[in-house]
């Protein structure tokens, strides 16, 4: 009986090895290959930038919830600005919607820098000013029932007093 070895022919391989499968399903795809395989309506919503290096963000949208029971706010650097629509926060104007008037009325709002312990109102002292607080906290004291000062309410961001003089 003899035996004969196998011959080893030369083929090509039939299939990609695992690492050259994973270089190309990892790779960046360009706008001709997405094409092939996105839908049209998304090719024509979603940019196509060229970028050279770092993260770009294309969705990214500003957004406030209105009827959270806080004023919010904007900010550039040191300057503070109440958005307009937020003035609905305070009782006298929830349901207002004249885009105008509320503009008007959010220009007419100063910033003002308090330290710690600065009073700003006493109880008894008539309401002339409503207060928007962009930024801390503000405590409310009282007198208790043995005449010691006593913490009434906490208020922080967001939180307003003496809208009652609107």
């Amino acid at each position: 009986m003899t035996v004969t070895d196998p011959v080893e022919s030369e083929q090509a391989p039939s299939s990609l090895g695992r690492a050259a499968a994973r270089t190309l399903a990892t790779t960046t795809k360009s706008v001709p290959q997405m094409q092939g395989i996105s839908s049209r309506w998304l090719l024509k919503l979603l940019p196509w930038v060229e970028v050279s290096g770092g993260a770009y963000r294309v969705n990214r949208r500003l957004s406030y919830a209105v009827g959270d029971g806080r004023v919010t706010f904007t900010t550039t650097g040191t300057h503070v600005r109440v958005i307009p629509p937020e003035l609905g926060e305070l009782a006298p104007l929830r349901g207002y919607d004249d885009d105008d008037i509320l503009t008007e009325l959010a220009d007419r709002f100063t910033q003002h820098e308090y330290a710690p312990g600065d009073t700003l109102v006493e109880f008894g002292s008539p309401a002339e000013e409503v207060f928007l607080l962009a930024h801390g906290k503000i405590t409310k004291i009282g007198t208790g029932a043995y005449g010691d000062q006593v913490i009434l309410a906490t208020l922080a961001d967001g939180d307003h007093f003496g809208e009652t003089t609107l």
